[in-house]
């Protein structure tokens, strides 16, 4: 599992697994990412505002992570 968070710097990628912020977890899988991507599904686990081209960027991070 990859978690998102949402923190002071923003909507990134959590690879340490312990930054601050409210986090989601997405399964590295392509249909786990794609599913995640969907309109309002990240922004509402996160409680907060992510736009379409940020909600992508990270999937495709999340799915790099999952095919390394």
């Amino acid at each position: 599992m990859v978690r998102v968070v949402s923190g002071v710097a923003g909507v990134m990628l959590d690879r340490s697994g312990s930054a601050p912020g409210r986090g989601a977890y997405v399964h590295p899988e392509p249909a786990c990412a794609q599913a995640a991507s969907r309109p309002g599904t990240l922004a509402a686990a996160l409680r907060t505002g992510v736009s379409s081209e940020e909600v992508g960027r990270l999937m495709n991070q999340v799915e790099r992570m999952g095919a390394a």
